[in-house]
C-alpha cells in the first residue's frame, strides 16, 4: 500500500515501499483480540494522514486532526487498549540535511509541532498518556516496545523495525482492524533482521538517505537472498569499498575469454583433436565420451564464470553503490542502531477523563454541543472505570463513578457479548436531561466489576421466565365446555368412535338418532384441527325422519347398503350399516340408529363427486306428503358440504 505521507512535500515515512514486501507476512487482527495491551502510538503519522485526507475533501470539517485523533483513541480505549502517545522532538541532525534536500521547511516543522500540541490538551482531557520524544517518535516507540514496556508499536512508519521494535501495527479505522507484523515472521520467512532491513534502507532509501539510483525493495531483497546465509548487510557494505580487490577478481572472471571446448564431450579442446589424442578429462587416448547437453564443465573457466554469475547481482548494485555520495552512509547507520531517545516515563496507566475539561474543549475546538460531549465520552469513562480493580481506594469514591442503575438486556456486537446497561447519572452532569445513561458494555468486564447487578438480573430473568410458564400452563388445558363441544353427545346416548385416514386416526362420531315423534334430533360432527380434514358441522333433522349423513374424505367411495326393517318391530329403531373401504383411503363411517318409520342415506361427497341417493321407505301410516330434504353448501371452497336438512312427513325420493 503505497503511503499518502510520501506525497506530501518534504515527507517519507519509513523505508520506500518496504510495507509492500512486509505484505507476506501480514496478519489481520480484530481489535477485540488486541484487548488487555498497551501499545506506543506514533502521533505524527496520524496528524499527517487527517492533513492529507481533509485536503482531498471540498468541505473539511474543523480540526480534523482533532476528530480524528478522538475517535481512533475512543476506539482502542473502549477495546481495552492502553495507548501512550510518542511525539516527535527535534529532528536528528542527519534528517535535517535530507529535508533540506528534499525542500521541506522549518515552517512545515513548526506547522506540525503545533498541531501535535492541539493533539496534547485533548490527550489531558481523556487522561490518555503522551510523551515528548527527544528525536524520533518511532524511534521512543520502537524502544518502549524493545524494552517490553509496551506490547506493540502502532505507526506507519516502516522505520519503526529499523529502530529494533518486535511488533508493529498499522491501524485501519474504517474497518476496526490492524495490520500486523512482527519481526520474528519477518527474520523467519524474509531472512530480514534488524540491520539487514537498515541495509536494504539504504539501498532503498529512507527518511535519512535518498538511496542508491534505481535500486527498489525487491531488487534489494534479491541480493540478501543470493547472499549466503547469516551475511551482515552492512558488513558487506563495508567490504564494497574496503575488499575491491575482491570484486576486481570477480569482474575478471566475467571478462575472461572462453577457452574452446569440444562439441562432442563438452571439455576444453576440439572434437578434432580429441579424435586423435583422446579427452584427459573423459579418460580417453583416443577420441572422447559423448555428453548430455545437460552436463557442466568443470574446468577452471567456468567455475570462475558460475562464480562471478551468482555474484552478478551484487555486482551490479556494488557499482552503482560506490558511485553514490558517501555509500554507506555511517551517520545513518549509527541514528538506527543508538538513537537519541533520552529518559522516557514508562507510566502508560489509563487516568480517569475529565468531562468538564472535555466539555469545554469539545464547544472550541470540535463545534460539539455539551450534550454531545457527554454521550461521546461517557463510553470512555464507563470503559476507564471497568479497568480499575474493585479494591483501590479510588473505587470507594462514588462521585467519580458512573453507578449502574440495572441491565436492560444482553446483545452480541460484532461477535463480542454486551451487556445494554442503564446508568446513574452524574452529580457534576447539569447538561443532559435523560434520567438514565444508557450504554453497551462488554459482559465480562460488567461481570467483574458489578456482580451485585448480575445476580439482580438473573434473578428478574427467572421470575419473567416463571411467570411466562405460568401463564402457558393456565392456558394449555382444554376447558370442560371446549371438550363438550368437541364431542357429540345426543339426548344422552353413549358414543362411538371412528377414524379419519390422513396419517393421524381422529374419531368420528355414532349417532343413535331414536326419539319421540315430535322432538327434533341435533348432532354435529367433530372438525379436525388441521386444515385439509376440515368437515362442516351437520344439520338438523324433523320429527319421524331421520338421515345419515357420511361425512367422507376426499378421494372416498362409500358403498351402501340396502335399508331393511323388521315386520314386527314397528315401532323400534331402523338400523342400518355402511360397509369400510378395502383401503385406509375410503375408509367410511359406520351408520348409526336411524328413527322409526322414514329413513334415508344422504351421501355427501366432494365438489367433484357423483352423489348417489336411496329411496326413502315410509310407513304405512302415512300418506299425507313428500317427505322433503335440503341442503346447503360449505361457505368455503375447500369445504363444499352440504348441512342437513329438516325431513318432512311422509315418503318420497330425493330429487
Amino acid at each position: 500500500m503505497q503511503n499518502q505521507a510520501d506525497h506530501a512535500p518534504g515527507f517519507r515515512m519509513g523505508v520506500k515501499d518496504l510495507w509492500s514486501l512486509l505484505d507476506r507476512v501480514k496478519q489481520v487482527k480484530s481489535l477485540e483480540e488486541l484487548s488487555g495491551q498497551a501499545i506506543a502510538v506514533d502521533l505524527s503519522s496520524w496528524v499527517i494522514q487527517s492533513e492529507l485526507k481533509m485536503n482531498r475533501i471540498a468541505n473539511p470539517v474543523k480540526s480534523p486532526h482533532l476528530r480524528n485523533l478522538f475517535f481512533r483513541t475512543a476506539c482502542l480505549l473502549e477495546n481495552g487498549i492502553t495507548p501512550i502517545f510518542v511525539l516527535d522532538g527535534e529532528a536528528p541532525s542527519v534528517k535535517g540535511k535530507c529535508l533540506i534536500k528534499r525542500g521541506s521547511s522549518s515552517k512545515q516543522r513548526r506547522y506540525l509541532r503545533e498541531k501535535l500540541s492541539e493533539c496534547c490538551d485533548l490527550l489531558a482531557c481523556l487522561g490518555v498518556q503522551f510523551v515528548w520524544s527527544r528525536g524520533e517518535a518511532e524511534a521512543l516507540c520502537a524502544q518502549l516496545n524493545a524494552n517490553k514496556c509496551v506490547d506493540a508499536c502502532m505507526t506507519e512508519d516502516g522505520d519503526a523495525f529499523l529502530y529494533g521494535a518486535t511488533k508493529v501495527y498499522r491501524f485501519s479505522m474504517e474497518e476496526k482492524t490492524v495490520n500486523a507484523y512482527e519481526m520474528k515472521d519477518i527474520e523467519k520467512e524474509l531472512n530480514l533482521n534488524q540491520r539487514n532491513l537498515i541495509g536494504l534502507a539504504l539501498l532503498t532509501g529512507c527518511d535519512y538517505y535518498d538511496g542508491v539510483e534505481n535500486v527498489g525493495v525487491e531488487k534489494a531483497h534479491s541480493l540478501v537472498k543470493k547472499l549466503p546465509p547469516g551475511t551482515d548487510l552492512i558488513q558487506r557494505f563495508i567490504e564494497w569499498k574496503t575488499e575491491s580487490e575482491r570484486y576486481k577478481t570477480l569482474q575478471g572472471y566475467k571478462d575472461a575469454k572462453k577457452p574452446a571446448h569440444c562439441g562432442n564431450c563438452g571439455h576444453p579442446g576440439s572434437k578434432p583433436i580429441h579424435e586423435q589424442n583422446g579427452c584427459q578429462v573423459c579418460g580417453t587416448e583416443m577420441s572422447c565420451l559423448e555428453q548430455d547437453s545437460d552436463s557442466v564443465c568443470q574446468c577452471n573457466w567456468h567455475l570462475n564464470h558460475s562464480n562471478f554469475k551468482s555474484h552478478s547481482l551484487e555486482m551490479r548494485l556494488r557499482k552503482r553503490a560506490v558511485e553514490a555520495d558517501g555509500f554507506p552512509p555511517q551517520e545513518v547507520i549509527d541514528e538506527f542502531l543508538k538513537p537519541d531517545i533520552g529518559n522516557v516515563d514508562k507510566n502508560v496507566d489509563w487516568q480517569r477523563p475529565k468531562l468538564k475539561d472535555m466539555i469545554d474543549f469539545g464547544e472550541e475546538w470540535l463545534n460539539w454541543t455539551s450534550d454531545k460531549v457527554i454521550k461521546k465520552v461517557l463510553p470512555l469513562l464507563i470503559a476507564w472505570q471497568m479497568q480499575v480493580p474493585r479494591s483501590t481506594a479510588v473505587r470507594n469514591q462514588a462521585k467519580h463513578f458512573v453507578i449502574p442503575h440495572r441491565i436492560v438486556k444482553e446483545r452480541i456486537l460484532k461477535s463480542v457479548a454486551k451487556y445494554e446497561v442503564e446508568w446513574n447519572k452524574l452529580d457534576e452532569d447539569v447538561w443532559t436531561k435523560d434520567e438514565y445513561y444508557v450504554t453497551l458494555v462488554r459482559k465480562d468486564a460488567f461481570n467483574q466489576q458489578f456482580p451485585e447487578k448480575l445476580s439482580e438480573y438473573n434473578k428478574l430473568k427467572e421470575e419473567n421466565v416463571a411467570q411466562k410458564a405460568a401463564k402457558k400452563r393456565a392456558k394449555s388445558p382444554r376447558s370442560s365446555a371446549k371438550k363438550r363441544k368437541t364431542d357429540t353427545v345426543l339426548e344422552g346416548q353413549s358414543q362411538m368412535k371412528h377414524y379419519w385416514t390422513h396419517k393421524t386416526r381422529v374419531r368420528r362420531n355414532l349417532f343413535d338418532v331414536s326419539t319421540s315423534e315430535s322432538t327434533a334430533v341435533n348432532f354435529q360432527t367433530k372438525i379436525s384441527e388441521t386444515p385439509e380434514h376440515n368437515r362442516p358441522k351437520a344439520g338438523h333433522l324433523g320429527k319421524e325422519a331421520v338421515t345419515l349423513i357420511d361425512i367422507g374424505t376426499e378421494n372416498e367411495i362409500i358403498s351402501k347398503e340396502k335399508l331393511s326393517k323388521s315386520d314386527n318391530t314397528s315401532e323400534s329403531d331402523i338400523k342400518i350399516s355402511t360397509t369400510m373401504g378395502d383401503t385406509p383411503e375410503h375408509n367410511g363411517p359406520k351408520a348409526g340408529p336411524l328413527c322409526k318409520k322414514a329413513v334415508t342415506l344422504i351421501d355427501i361427497g366432494t365438489e367433484n363427486e357423483i352423489i348417489s341417493k336411496e329411496k326413502l321407505s315410509k310407513s304405512d301410516n302415512t300418506s299425507e306428503s313428500d317427505i322433503k330434504i335440503s341442503t346447503t353448501m360449505g361457505d368455503t371452497p375447500e369445504h363444499n358440504r352440504p348441512k342437513a336438512g329438516p325431513l318432512g312427513k311422509k315418503s318420497s325420493y330425493i330429487n
